[in-house]
């Protein structure tokens, strides 16, 4: 991806080992970033492209594009009948799915515990400027 990205952007920055900080950080700074998680047995990438305060957990949501429609994370499961477009998505989920979890099964259970270390350092993250 980077060898694609690189000519064709006006920066381009792949960490293996980025936060949620991280990610908050490269938003504010007119970046997107594309990162994995464990949405699905087999993982999935979804878009960040902002984040915002989360009035339902006084914490912060990221803004998301997401290909396979809206995420359920009490549930693990997308609901591919709706957009994925410009969803919401907790810090406690995003935490759980791309940083403190090693498979799918361990993610949900890390949301179900509220989990959150948002500088903790174990999510790949491509950090891309145009």
């Amino acid at each position: 991806m980077g060898e694609y990205l690189r000519p064709r952007v006006q920066s381009y920055q792949f960490l293996t080992d980025g936060s949620l900080n991280d990610a908050k950080k490269a938003l504010d700074d007119g970046c997107l970033v594309i990162t994995h998680g464990w949405f699905t047995h087999s993982g999935h990438v979804i878009l960040l492209i902002g984040h915002e305060p989360d009035p339902t957990t006084l914490s912060y949501r990221f803004i998301v594009h997401d290909p396979d429609g809206e995420y359920s994370f009490p549930n693990g499961v997308h609901d591919t009948s709706q957009s994925g477009e410009k969803v919401r998505y907790s810090s406690y989920g995003m935490y759980a799915t791309c940083v403190g979890s090693a498979d799918y099964d361990n993610a949900k259970d890390i949301y179900r515990q509220k989990k959150l270390l948002s500088s903790e350092q174990n999510s790949w993250l491509h950090i891309i400027k145009n």
